[in-house]
């Protein structure tokens, strides 16, 4: 679990899914005891979409998707993620064919971490730049 800055923040990781059944991703907000923040960046395998989540309960229950982008995971194919984040405002990157923006409230100096929901995904080659 690491704790975001104020100032511009960049994370670039390869993530590679196994098999295309349920989530991964990043999870902003958490709490030390938690295992899961309020807000979270949700790559479904399954559904081939990157969410935006704001309102997360649980692993059982996310709520509503605020924003969600199609893309095409494939089994064992490495996607290269690059994530900026510039006060409230968060962009991912995947492998530069698509683009998701958002404003995530009160992310700045709070937790996150990266998270899988039953599923097979490797993250690797993370990097954090300020």
């Amino acid at each position: 679990m690491e704790t975001l800055s104020d100032n511009i923040t960049r994370i670039s990781f390869q993530l590679t899914p196994g098999f295309l059944k349920n989530d991964c991703g990043l999870t902003f907000n958490s709490k030390e005891d938690d295992k899961l923040g309020t807000l979270n960046i949700s790559f479904n395998l399954q559904d081939r979409k990157i969410y935006y989540f704001n309102n997360v309960q649980s692993f059982s229950n996310y709520g509503y998707a605020q924003i969600a982008v199609p893309f095409q995971f494939e089994n064992f194919k490495p996607i290269d993620i690059e994530i900026i984040i510039d006060g409230e405002i968060i962009t991912v990157f995947a492998d530069n064919k698509i683009a998701l923006t958002t404003r995530m409230i009160a992310i700045v100096e709070n937790n996150f971490s990266f998270y899988s929901n039953n599923c097979e995904a490797l993250f690797s080659n993370i990097k954090f730049y300020e």
